[in-house]
């Protein structure tokens, strides 16, 4: 029981720390869920993943916004992005799934993913201005059986009548999981009506560090359709914050939108706790490449308060898959309410 407080306690204090301030959660809302089993009835690699956000309405500082007073303060002194005038807060909680190909087998399948389960908490920092947006983010979280991976994935499986994973003992151990990170993102090109047909060019760059993944990537995503907002919303890096840029920078455009979007990553991967296996222990892992590649499109829209989004993402597999497969594909499905 010390052990699992341990993890979760972390969890829900980064999450609830938003709650100790005046602002609440009088903002917006993000519910994700990702599963490739929609698109090709499979349950193997990248299985399922989910998650919440709170973001907090934009301020002109960050003594306003949902964050404790101290860190507030020293983040208004030390901000160095003064020209970006909207001050936000993002707290999130993620989960996500990781099995190898053949779910019947019980041992260790040598050469493909090992069983894991993420469980973890981001808190994220940033500002925007008409044309670009920064970004700093701190996850803690856990891997392992506290992460419930097994309890999810067999109860799902027993509500649907499907097949039973055998192999959840060999999954990694249970280890405390701490990343950094920061993005920036810039509108490259507008063009088009604000109020009508048009359309934008985003651009990022983002690096972070840690046990649950130290990566660089570099990724664009073009939106085209009516009254494409003026925000910074992208498929972002892989697990990454996915609310981050949800806000438009905007606040008087009237909330009636649906466009089309298509995006591309790079990624620079040097570990990740999923392919890597546990950081302290021995354990599970496959040897993996230096890249991954993504690409993504799909259609979202708003009606008032409530944004929907459906993408299909593609990204290639970095390790020799026992099968010879080499790309993976998921279908993200994402909602946003905004109070």
């Amino acid at each position: 029981m010390n052990t699992l407080a341990t993890i979760w306690i972390p969890l829900l204090l980064l999450v609830g720390a938003c709650a100790t301030t005046g602002d609440g959660f009088h903002a917006g809302s993000v519910l994700r869920s990702v599963d490739n089993d929609s698109l090709d009835h499979s349950d193997d690699q990248y299985t399922s993943g989910l998650s919440f956000s709170f973001v907090s309405r934009p301020r002109s500082s960050f003594s306003e916004a949902p964050l404790p007073a101290e860190a507030a303060e020293a983040l208004d002194e030390l901000w160095p992005f003064e020209a970006q005038d909207q001050r936000f807060v993002i707290y999130s909680v993620s989960h996500r799934i990781f099995t190898p190909t053949d779910l019947d087998a019980s041992e260790v399948i040598a050469g493909d993913l090992p069983y894991s389960a993420l469980l973890y908490g981001t808190a994220t920092v940033g500002s925007q201005g008409p044309d670009a947006l920064n970004a700093l983010t701190l996850s803690l979280g856990v891997v392992g059986p506290a992460a419930l991976g097994e309890e999810i994935q067999s109860g799902i499986h027993e509500l649907i009548g499907s097949r039973d994973p055998k192999g959840w003992d060999n999954q990694l151990e249970n280890e405390p999981l701490v990343n950094v990170g920061l993005e920036h993102r810039r509108r490259l090109y507008r063009g088009g009506r604000l109020d009508g047909f048009g359309g934008d060019v985003l651009g990022a760059l983002s690096l972070s560090a840690g046990n649950l993944q130290t990566q660089a990537t570099l990724a664009s995503t073009v939106r085209l359709g009516y009254r494409v907002p003026r925000n910074f919303h992208m498929q972002s890096h892989f697990l990454a914050e996915d609310s981050l840029g949800l806000r438009s920078w905007d606040r008087s455009a009237e909330k009636r939108s649906i466009y089309a979007f298509a995006g591309f990553a790079a990624t620079g991967l040097v570990n990740a706790v999923y392919l890597d296996g546990n950081t302290f222990t021995d354990s599970h892992s496959v040897d993996h490449d230096d890249h991954v590649l993504r690409g993504s499109f799909g259609v979202a829209g708003q009606y008032g308060p409530l944004l929907a989004s459906l993408a299909y993402e593609r990204a290639s597999l970095p390790w020799d898959h026992p099968e010879g497969l080499d790309e993976e594909n998921y279908l993200r499905l994402g909602f946003s309410w905004d109070f």
